[in-house]
């Protein structure tokens, strides 16, 4: 073997090597990271857990606006109905029948005794929208708290908020619209052996206490069904 391709080798070598073990460190840097989701993302997680482990929802009604009221006026006629309102950031008390076991031994017979209620609170639960079945429909949103408020879906949809006092015309704008990794990975269903997200639209608003909303929700081409779960909090 020639020097020079001695050399070729030897280098080529050093150059695999160094590239591994660098290769090693980014994966342990990686590793040590940890990724969370942000605190108002893990409550509409634990929500739609809620919702999927214990079939816990309530329900609100879309209305299609079939007489083409304007917007302002539809908004008179759904806040007078309470199945078109939903309610943002409202608390559910969740009871649950726990059997505690006191096993007592007689005669090798066991026995067991005594049970208890669990009381677990939800800090919010989702809602189940029912009747999107024209391309947009409407619902009253009441309940939220001045600063940003968060808005997920469990189908692919677009919404459209308006405040009702300042104008129908014009929608509010979207400040945000991603759905962060860390809320995907978290919280998913299995079908065919294919994970698939829970939250599938996430839109973020600045809105104010005690304003009157009116929100519009629009079908894509995307959008799966006629009902699905929706959860609205304050971040």
């Amino acid at each position: 073997m020639n020097k020079n391709l001695m050399m070729k080798l030897v280098l080529l070598i050093s150059i695999t090597m160094l590239a591994f073990m660098i290769g090693c460190d980014v994966l342990d840097d990686f590793e040590d990271e940890t990724y969370e989701m942000e605190p108002f993302d893990e409550i509409a997680a634990t929500s739609f857990r809620a919702t999927i482990d214990k079939k816990f929802s309530g329900k609100v009604i879309l209305n299609s606006n079939p007489d083409t009221l304007e917007l302002d006026s539809l908004y008179k006629v759904l806040i007078l109905n309470d199945n078109y309102i939903f309610t943002a950031n409202e608390l559910l008390t969740r009871i649950d029948t726990l059997v505690v076991y006191d096993t007592t031994f007689v005669n090798d017979t066991t026995f067991t005794v005594d049970s208890t209620e669990v009381y677990e609170e939800v800090e919010t639960y989702t809602k189940q929208l029912i009747g999107a079945t024209s391309p947009m429909t409407y619902f009253v949103l009441e309940g939220v708290n001045t600063g940003e408020v968060v808005f997920y879906f469990s189908d692919y949809v677009r919404t459209k908020v308006y405040d009702v006092d300042i104008s129908v015309s014009d929608s509010l704008e979207i400040l945000d619209e991603t759905i962060p990794l860390e809320l995907s990975s978290g919280i998913f269903t299995i079908s065919n052996r294919i994970a698939q997200p829970v939250v599938k639209s996430r839109y973020v608003y600045e809105l104010q206490s005690g304003g009157k909303y009116l929100v519009g929700i629009q079908k894509l081409e995307q959008t799966l069904g006629s009902s699905f779960n929706a959860v609205i909090i304050n971040k």
